[in-house]
């Protein structure tokens, strides 16, 4: 299912459907273990898209034959919002699979003018997001929108070139992509962890209780009050700027897989 904050983009800068309500009405029949798919959203959850195929990203398909959404790791990489993220080897199945990096070098092929000029305060809109709205999105809360906008208001000056990058990725079709939250998880995951680029960031807030404190509040609330509510309250005032910091580096690499279908 087409996670919450992408459907209200795609009503809005697509033109897809008339209105939001219509947009989450539409129902088609999911694709089970070893049929065929275009994307991660034509399977049946838990399942992804590789190679044109529904498949267990554990490992097993119907089909009889085994995949693997691993392989070796590379997080060295520099990333950026001008180039590729280095944030994952490439799967089993001959070199195809979950690759983060030619899913992201695509998204930069296709996208790379709105993704250069999305800097500064273009990011922290996007960081913004991440970090107040991620988990309304993950519960498709009504609010997810509400979330958007108060953010977009907190950087009015950067609402359009968020909003380019946005709409060319919901636009674009990279096929070594598998769809969010597969490829987005993995980028996240690879510049997470040490020598990761943000695992600096990570650690301060793993090291700070009110940025831990923060962080599992926004993970439970289910309305944009609650969350404002977790940035408002004693712990949040000390640990939100921790935690933004952390979603900022992430953005800076993982941008462009944040948006794709």
């Amino acid at each position: 299912m087409l996670r919450a904050r992408s459907l209200v983009f795609a009503a809005v800068l697509l033109g897809g459907c008339v209105a939001l309500a219509a947009c989450e009405t539409l129902d088609f029949r999911r694709g089970a273990a070893g049929e065929s798919c275009a994307r991660t959203d034509d399977c049946v959850t838990p399942l992804v898209c590789m190679d044109l195929t529904c498949t267990d990203p554990g490992g097993t398909t119907s089909s009889g034959g085994t995949t693997s959404s691993g392989g070796t790791t590379s997080s060295g990489g520099t990333g950026g919002t001008g180039g590729t993220t280095s944030s994952g080897g490439t799967g089993g199945g001959g070199g195809t699979g979950l690759d983060t990096d030619l899913c992201n070098q695509c998204l930069h092929e296709q996208c790379g003018t709105p993704i250069a000029l999305c800097t500064g305060d273009c990011l922290e809109l996007e960081a913004c997001i991440e970090t107040l709205c991620s988990h309304l999105s993950a519960i498709a809360s009504p609010d997810e929108g509400q979330c958007q906008v108060h953010c977009q208001q907190l950087h009015l000056g950067s609402k359009q070139k968020h909003l380019n990058v946005v709409n060319c990725t919901l636009g674009a079709s990279c096929q070594p992509c598998s769809s969010y939250p597969w490829d987005y998880d993995i980028c996240k995951g690879t510049v997470t962890q040490s020598p990761g680029v943000c695992a600096a960031q990570y650690d301060a807030c793993n090291a700070s209780p009110d940025c831990i404190d923060t962080r599992d509040c926004l993970s439970t609330c289910s309305t944009l009050q609650a969350c404002l509510a977790c940035e408002d309250d004693p712990a949040g005032v000390v640990g939100m700027p921790i935690l933004s910091e952390y979603e900022l580096c992430v953005s800076t690499q993982c941008l462009a897989l944040s948006w794709i279908l």
